[in-house]
């Protein structure tokens, strides 16, 4: 599975990469940093990072993971344009669920965005109320929304195992996989 979006120093991106290697350590899958993009969050950005890796040699990934959803949709631009089928050839999943990915039927991590923002206000108002240095850390939950851009796993390697709950079903469209907090996820 290639990861779109590494970048040091940006904790958003900082925290997803976290993510996705935490991800492939819990499924026991071989963590490779070489599938892993550098670049900004844009969608020129998800262009290019796809276009080189496909221009560079025999693709290497079955899979593409994008820091957001800006990422993703120029991912999937750069396989259509390689003659590459979504998701019959590559699975795509985004972050953010912005509302274009409901456009291009991707598969996509959602964030509460409104209630981000209100959070952020309320907190940066009761501190300057109370006039206190200090921090209070909140964790919004995230949950997959499963669209048409990820085709079931072929488990065709010893180190993949079936986890139950995980088969989609007819009518799995737009459908919530799991809820909880920001960190644990299994699709």
């Amino acid at each position: 599975m290639r990861f779109l979006g590494r970048r040091d120093g940006y904790s958003t991106q900082e925290s997803r990469v976290a993510g996705y290697r935490k991800a492939l350590a819990d499924h026991r899958v071989p963590h490779d940093p070489g599938l892993e993009g550098e670049g900004s969050m844009e969608r020129r950005e998800g262009h290019r990072m796809v276009a080189e890796r496909l221009a560079a040699g025999p693709r290497d990934f079955t899979a593409v993971f994008a820091c957001n959803d800006l990422i993703a949709a120029g991912a999937r631009q750069a396989l259509r344009e390689h003659g590459l089928r979504i998701p019959d050839d590559v699975s795509l999943a985004g972050f953010d669920d912005l509302p274009p990915s409901a456009d291009i039927d991707l598969t996509t991590v959602h964030v509460p965005h409104e209630e981000l923002g209100r959070t952020a206000v309320r907190m940066a108002l009761e501190r300057v109320r109370a006039k206190t240095g200090t921090t209070e850390h909140v964790v919004l939950g995230t949950h997959i929304v499963i669209r048409d851009s990820v085709r079931p796993l072929i488990r065709t390697e010893p180190w993949l195992r079936p986890r139950s709950g995980s088969a989609r079903g007819p009518g799995h469209r737009d459908r919530c996989q799991w809820a909880s907090g920001s960190s644990k996820a299994s699709w």
